[in-house]
């Protein structure tokens, strides 16, 4: 019972950093929609005709990009930190209503969760066992490696749902609406 409060104790930052980070996007969203009128800059346009649901969609993106970055300087994995890196992209597929991405996306999390782990066996031995350059050369690419391709997911998500918005857009201008 004791590692169940430890472990939700663990959450506290992440539920205070969600509804910041829902709440700064429509914020942005509202101030963008409402005063630039500057074609040039694309982050503006990133936020232009958000809809809630992509505002909470570009939240939870935002938030599994910061636990995958936070797992790597975990001492240790448990059941509670699996699900924690899990719900965000899990609540993404079901608000978004597509499956096929939802399953790359928890592929993709195994993924950097492995990668997470073999990153931890080599710090271990480099800590507890012998430093030698070689390892530490392939702790340091495998971080650097951890690092861009939760970038790629990153990016792979945003443009994901910036793409149904604009697909959204051009079915209601053909439709004449």
């Amino acid at each position: 019972m004791e590692e169940v409060f430890y472990n939700l104790s663990k959450l506290l930052p992440y539920i205070i950093v969600f509804p910041f980070t829902a709440i700064l996007l429509f914020a942005l969203h509202l101030v963008f929609r409402r005063g630039v009128n500057n074609n040039n800059i694309s982050l503006y346009g990133l936020f232009l005709s958000l809809s809630n649901k992509d505002v909470v969609s570009f939240s939870l993106i935002y938030i599994q990009f910061i636990i995958i970055i936070e797992t790597m300087f975990l001492d240790g994995f448990s059941y509670y930190s699996l699900l924690l890196i899990f719900t965000p992209i899990l609540f993404y597929g079901i608000i978004n209503l597509d499956i096929i991405s939802m399953f790359l996306n928890i592929f993709a999390t195994i993924f950097m969760v492995v990668l997470c782990f073999f990153e931890q066996v080599f710090l271990s031995y480099l800590v507890n066992i012998n430093y030698v350059w070689y390892v530490v050369v392939l702790f340091v690419a495998l971080c650097m490696f951890i690092v861009a391709f939760d970038i790629f997911v990153l990016a792979k998500n945003i443009n994901n749902v910036t793409k149904k918005r604009i697909n959204k857009a051009k079915r209601l201008a053909v439709s004449g609406r």
